[in-house]
């Protein structure tokens, strides 16, 4: 027995149906496309289908597995994609959250690059879960555990560290006291300056200063 992780039933732009089998590599598999043989056959049987097969590569090492076994009665091939042949930005430009935080394994950026992706991430994170902080907890720890696969989880904490400072002063009731204080000072400060060296009227001045 063996369980593929995911497949799903599909139209193609010509109408026909087919099965799309997508599986997730975080390391080399030398025997990767046997694998991918045994699934297909196993579900065209099942559901009498055309099956097509993706494997998406993630793992830190650089991709080395055969896409292809040519037997002398037996043809098979399979798609594979390596994520960092792909752009960040491609995931950075979606609103999905679980979309976004792939971002963090596209690319061939090294470690300190890796810095800016991940800011990127957080921030749009931020802009689209702002008012559900459960589900912005979860979306990060997700981004932490799946930056293990790029050994940045380190700097992923940093800068969630980072950010939730900056974003929190903003909501600080002692930084906000502060800020009325000094608006009201210069304002303050303001009027009388209308006061004494101007020749605008009271009923001009609070208009003036807001």
């Amino acid at each position: 027995e063996r369980e593929m992780d995911s497949l799903l039933q599909v139209e193609r732009d010509t109408g026909d149906k087919a099965l799309l089998n997508v599986e997730w590599q975080a390391a080399n598999d030398a025997d990767m496309c046997l694998r991918m043989l045994l699934y297909h056959a196993h579900s065209a049987l099942k559901y009498k289908l055309p099956v097509l097969g993706l494997v998406i590569y993630i793992g830190r090492e650089a991709v080395n597995m055969p896409v292809s076994r040519d037997y002398e009665n037996l043809k098979y091939n399979y798609r594979l994609v390596d994520l960092t042949e792909l752009n960040p930005e491609l995931f950075l430009a979606s609103d999905v959250p679980e979309e976004i935080i792939m971002a963090v394994l596209a690319g061939k950026t090294d470690y300190l690059q890796k810095r800016e992706i991940i800011r990127k991430i957080l921030y749009k994170l931020r802009m689209l879960l702002n008012d559900n902080k459960p589900e912005l907890d979860r979306k990060i720890a997700q981004l932490e555990i799946i930056g293990d696969l790029r050994n940045v989880q380190k700097l992923i904490v940093e800068e969630e560290t980072k950010m939730a400072l900056t974003y929190n002063i903003e909501r600080d009731i002692r930084y906000n006291q502060g800020l009325e204080k000094a608006t009201v000072g210069r304002n303050t400060a303001f009027v009388k300056y209308l006061l004494q060296h101007t020749s605008h009227s009271i009923e001009e001045i609070p208009k003036l200063v807001n």
